[in-house]
């Protein structure tokens, strides 16, 4: 079911593309340079507080819906159910901490993504579209929601389809062309995949390749969590500390950028 949905999108974007000669000219070497940086992109999940980083280290990422202990509107309209949200590449929205998981969790567990935020999807984008509870919008996601390995290549095609590179997508820059539906835009939330992940996730060190973590926030907090984080760092898990005027989500777009090369 899958490959025939993947095939479906890419033809989709392809026809897009075969519409403007320019664009049709620069994807074949957009698409070498977007594949060799973005195949193997890592998971980001962003985390607010000293105490909910050492719980994540405690007992996993968990659903959303066990920690709130309900569905969001747009969980429930989409009829999405016990899934840790992360991105692909970027992290959004800004937070203090940042964990950044490997590509191996697509063997793992179930993953699936679609190619712009689902709350976003049920409020903003596709502005034309009538709004919940009428289906178009839930139809849509259905389309664009693709399993692990499938959404990885539909990302490759993607991001070389509509940006003149993949380090802007990585920067959050503005699209070059439109997508075939028509949700990008100026909003972050339309220029990012988000990844879903059915399960909640312990953070073993093989599944982390770095943790950020604010150096001069909490006090007593900060300690308590440095020791943990330190623990990890024995175990071979980079941990990268940056200070109170740097704003983490360039440093995490600067650390991918810089792993891509």
């Amino acid at each position: 079911m899958h490959s025939e949905q993947l095939r479906e999108l890419l033809g989709d974007l392809e026809r897009c593309r075969s519409a403007d000669a320019k664009r049709a000219a620069s994807y074949a070497a957009i698409l070498a340079d977007t594949r060799r940086r973005l195949a193997d992109i890592p998971l980001v999940r962003g985390i607010t507080r000293h105490e909910h980083l050492r719980d994540a280290l405690d007992a996993g990422l968990v659903p959303r819906n066990l920690v709130r202990g309900d569905a969001s509107s747009a969980e429930a309209y989409l009829g999405l159910e016990g899934v840790v949200y992360t991105s692909a590449g970027i992290l959004y929205p800004e937070r203090e901490f940042a964990v950044v998981l490997t590509a191996r969790v697509d063997t793992e567990f179930r993953v699936e993504a679609t190619p712009w935020d689902t709350g976003a999807l049920c409020r903003v984008l596709c502005p034309t579209l009538p709004r919940p509870p009428a289906p178009e919008r839930r139809e849509i996601f259905l389309k664009y929601r693709l399993a692990a390995p499938h959404w990885r290549e539909y990302l490759v095609h993607y991001v070389a389809s509509c940006y003149h590179s993949p380090i802007d997508y990585l920067t959050l820059g503005n699209h070059a062309y439109p997508d075939p539906l028509g949700a990008l835009g100026p909003a972050w939330q339309s220029r990012c995949f988000e990844v879903r992940i059915h399960s909640s996730v312990r953070l073993e060190p093989t599944r982390l390749e770095v943790i950020f973590a604010r150096r001069d926030k909490g006090g007593v907090e900060f300690l308590a969590t440095r020791a943990r984080l330190g623990a990890l760092e024995k175990q071979g898990v980079q941990i990268k500390y940056y200070n109170g005027w740097e704003r983490l989500p360039l440093l995490v777009q600067q650390w991918m950028c810089s792993r891509s090369n």
